[in-house]
């Protein structure tokens, strides 16, 4: 019993309580951040063949459509060379259509066939390659953009693989900026919090 007594004793008083009801309230933080805007894409415009420039068909800043002209180079002897070339295809189709029919007849060997198949597939071949040396002579923008910069005036000379120009799309542009780790989770986009 006299244990009894002596936790009796010794309990202290119960503490009073005052109670709060509190409402949370979502606040804005304010993060400052220093950043800078992108192009979403850049392109820097090459020459794929050799040539002087004859043309100009975009100043630099100006906005450009997609296949529009930014330079010409001179053709110069391509046009001849293009003309050639058909009349070689010409030829060589004709020796191989006589040759196949005579070969049909047994008057011709089929080797011999083969080599008039050969040389028109040949021909077909070289007039493939100085048509596209001819398209080449247009460079043209490759998407929507800015004309960034373009480093050849008319009368220059220009080697294939030598930059031409700068094309920038700026639909969209891209911000870019440094957030600590410890902020990235409190960024939101003004549209979403709306």
């Amino acid at each position: 019993l006299e244990f009894r007594r002596v936790l009796f004793r010794s309990a202290a008083p119960l503490t009073k309580v005052h109670v709060v009801e509190l409402t949370a309230e979502a606040k804005p933080i304010e993060i400052v951040v220093q950043g800078r805007t992108a192009a979403s894409r850049k392109v820097e415009i090459k020459a794929e063949t050799m040539g002087k420039v004859i043309e100009i068909g975009a100043d630099r800043g100006a906005r450009v459509k997609k296949g529009q002209l930014i330079a010409r180079l001179a053709t110069d002897d391509r046009q001849a060379r293009l003309e050639e070339a058909q009349a070689l295809v010409r030829q060589r189709q004709l020796d191989f259509e006589g040759g196949k029919q005579l070969a049909e007849k047994g008057y011709r060997p089929e080797l011999k066939i083969a080599e008039a198949r050969a040389a028109l597939e040949a021909a077909k071949a070289m007039l493939a390659r100085i048509e596209l040396d001819i398209q080449r002579t247009q460079i043209r923008a490759p998407f929507d953009g800015v004309l960034d910069q373009r480093s050849v005036e008319i009368g220059d000379y220009v080697r294939d693989s030598v930059a031409i120009a700068t094309v920038v799309d700026l639909a969209p542009a891209v911000v870019v900026a440094q957030i600590s780790e410890r902020e990235v989770g409190q960024i939101r986009d003004r549209k979403s919090t709306r």
